[in-house]
């Protein structure tokens, strides 16, 4: 798995490699998709795995993004046959550095829900988290009144509050920025 991973970080590298203004310009809000690959806790009781998510932002400043998250998958269970959700929401602001240069590298911190879902257990499993990381965001291609296509790369660390449950995740995606009035 690692191959095809660092085949598509390369490709990634050299579409950035032309982009000459990475990043949401301030007032803009931004709408994204993509995959994510999820390295679970082994006390999860579930395999690693890909998981789809969608986010929408907002950036509120030269330095500060919004952004909330979704995701949604079925990974397999550990040492059984079957697999079971993992699916949750987290809110998250970034630390944006050189917002008008080719990448916009950012830090990240947010808080979320999680909710895994257990066959025969009488209570929903859900639980809090809090979610540090980073990543970048690079221009792929402009177009009309000031919006972009972007390609985003991320890596996170989600750690379940009171459950000492820690789950890595690396998120590749594409988001469209735009400005609400169609500036």
């Amino acid at each position: 798995m690692k191959k095809p991973l660092l085949t598509l970080a390369a490709f990634a590298a050299l579409i950035c490699a032309g982009a000459a203004h990475a990043g949401a310009d301030v007032g803009q809000w931004t709408v994204g998709a993509g995959g994510l690959w999820t390295n679970t806790d082994s006390d999860r009781g579930l395999d690693d795995g890909a998981v789809l998510g969608v986010s929408g932002g907002y950036a509120m400043s030269e330095k500060w993004d919004f952004s909330l998250s979704i995701f949604s998958g079925k990974l397999d269970n550990v040492g059984a046959a079957g697999k079971r959700s993992l699916k949750g929401i987290t809110f998250d602001f970034n630390r944006v550095y050189k917002r008008d240069q080719r990448i916009s590298p950012y830090l990240l911190i947010g808080a979320g829900i999680i909710d895994q879902y257990r066959p025969g257990l009488s209570i929903a499993d859900k639980e809090v988290v809090a979610k540090f990381g980073g990543g970048a965001v690079a221009d792929l291609v402009p177009f009309g009144g000031g919006h972009k296509l972007q390609l985003k790369l991320e890596g996170a660390a989600r750690t379940s509050i009171g459950r000492h449950i820690t789950d890595f995740t690396g998120g590749l995606g594409l988001q469209v920025a735009f400005s609400a009035g169609g500036n």
